[in-house]
C-alpha cells in the first residue's frame, strides 16, 4: 500500500503538461485515490504552496512546486541548452517545439516529462495555449515514446526521427537527443496542428528537428568547455 508521500506525489503528477485546472474529482481519479483521501492530502499540499485553487475551485500546480522544479540541475541544463534551438524551430515552422525527458522512476504516461517548450515568442508562453496543440497531446507523446524506444518495433530506439499522426490530424515529430553522461534519455519534439499543409510542414521540419536534437546534445556536452558549442538550427540545417 502506498504511503502518504507516495499518494501526495500521485496527486502532484496528475496534471497535464500545460497545468490545466483539475476538479477535486478529476484530481482524485487521476491519482487513483478516494475523493476523501485526495481532498485531505490536497488541502495540506495547498497549505504548503505545492497546489493552488482557482476561482472556480479547481486545483493547479502551486508556485512552490514550480520553484522547486526550476532548481533541478537536470531541468536547468536541458532548458539552457535547448532554448535557442527550440526558439529557432518555432521561428522556422510556426509549430510548438519542446524537449521531453524520460523519468525512469515514474510509470505509464507520467514517465514522459516536458522540460521546456516554446509555443509563442517565449518558453511556455501561455498566450499560445489556445492556438496550438499541447505538448501533452497524443501525437506529441506518442512521437516521443517511439523516439525513445518505449513503443515501436521491438522497442528499438529511433535512430533519427519519429512521426505520429493523431486521430484529430495533429502531427507529432520527435528525434532522440544523443546520449549525454549524467542526463536522462530525452527527445526534441515538434507538434504540428491539423491543417491543409501539415504534411508539407512536417516534411520540411523533420531534418530541423533531427539537427536540433544533435545541437542540444553538443551544447550539453560542451557545458564544461569554454562558452559551449554555438550550434543553432537554420533553414538549411545545423550551422556553427
Amino acid at each position: 500500500m502506498d504511503g502518504l508521500l507516495d499518494r501526495a506525489v500521485h496527486l502532484l503528477s496528475a496534471f497535464d503538461d500545460d497545468g490545466a485546472p483539475l476538479t477535486p474529482t478529476e484530481l482524485a481519479a487521476r491519482a487513483g485515490l478516494a475523493t476523501s483521501t485526495a481532498h485531505r492530502i490536497a488541502t495540506d499540499l495547498e497549505r504548503l504552496g505545492l497546489l493552488a485553487r482557482t476561482a472556480s475551485g479547481g486545483y493547479v500546480p502551486g508556485t512552490t512546486l514550480w520553484a522547486l522544479g526550476e532548481r533541478a540541475p537536470v531541468a536547468t541544463r536541458l532548458r539552457e541548452a535547448a532554448l535557442p534551438h527550440l526558439r529557432r524551430l518555432h521561428e522556422l515552422t510556426g509549430a510548438q517545439a519542446h524537449v521531453t525527458v524520460l523519468d525512469p522512476a515514474a510509470e505509464g504516461a507520467s514517465r514522459l516529462r516536458c522540460v521546456v517548450r516554446v509555443r509563442g515568442g517565449d518558453p511556455a508562453d501561455a498566450t499560445g495555449a489556445e492556438r496550438e496543440p499541447a505538448v501533452g497531446s497524443d501525437a506529441a507523446l506518442s512521437a516521443v515514446a517511439v523516439a525513445l524506444g518505449l513503443t515501436g518495433p521491438a522497442g528499438a530506439r529511433a535512430t533519427e526521427l519519429a512521426l505520429v499522426r493523431a486521430d484529430d490530424g495533429t502531427l507529432g515529430l520527435a528525434a532522440p537527443v544523443p546520449e549525454v553522461d549524467g542526463l536522462p534519455a530525452a527527445a526534441v519534439g515538434l507538434v504540428v496542428g491539423p491543417a491543409d499543409d501539415a504534411d508539407a510542414t512536417a516534411r520540411r521540419a523533420g531534418p530541423l528537428v533531427v539537427a536540433a536534437s544533435v545541437a542540444v546534445a553538443r551544447d550539453l556536452s560542451a557545458d564544461d568547455g569554454a562558452g559551449g558549442a554555438q550550434l543553432v538550427v537554420s533553414a538549411g540545417g545545423p550551422t556553427g
